[in-house]
């Protein structure tokens, strides 16, 4: 579902209003809620609707505990996307005035405008490592694929 979300958001980013973004988030935490109280008061679980699960069916993932967290989360999520929204208007709004006052330029310009991209990306894909550094391979979670396999 997010995917979708951040699908449409992208694709329509001058029809699609950041507050959109966020009520549309709000109803899908809602719907997972509302569904989850349904399968609750019916004595079943969604993972019952799974085709191939790797799990216990009746072993529940989370209960009402949680949703608050989740709806912490729901919101401060949709409040991050719909800011990322109206940066990417200001954006866009940006290299469109760029191309208007570069349209002589044309397509130097815009071929500009991608190299410039392409350094900008290279240079975080290398700044990132020396930044962030490296772990080393651990062996810690072997043993859980190893029961998990033993269960089945």
């Amino acid at each position: 579902i997010g995917g979708i979300l951040y699908m449409f958001e992208e694709v329509s980013i001058t029809n699609w209003e950041p507050e959109l973004t966020f009520r549309t988030f709000v109803c899908t935490v809602v719907g997972v809620m509302i569904t989850k109280g349904l399968f609750n008061l019916a004595g079943d679980d969604v993972h019952k609707l799974l085709i191939y699960s790797q799990t216990d069916a009746s072993s529940a993932q989370w209960d009402w505990l949680d949703v608050p967290l989740i709806v912490g989360l729901a919101a401060s999520v949709g409040l991050l996307a719909a800011l990322m929204t109206r940066i990417f208007a200001h954006v866009w709004n940006f290299r469109r005035w760029m191309a208007q006052r570069l349209h002589k330029a044309q397509p130097w310009a815009r071929i500009a405008e991608v190299f410039l991209c392409v350094v900008v990306i290279a240079l975080i894909h290398g700044c990132v490592p020396a930044v962030a550094g490296c772990s080393t391979y651990s062996d810690k979670g072997r043993h859980l694929l190893a029961d998990a396999a033993w269960e089945e």
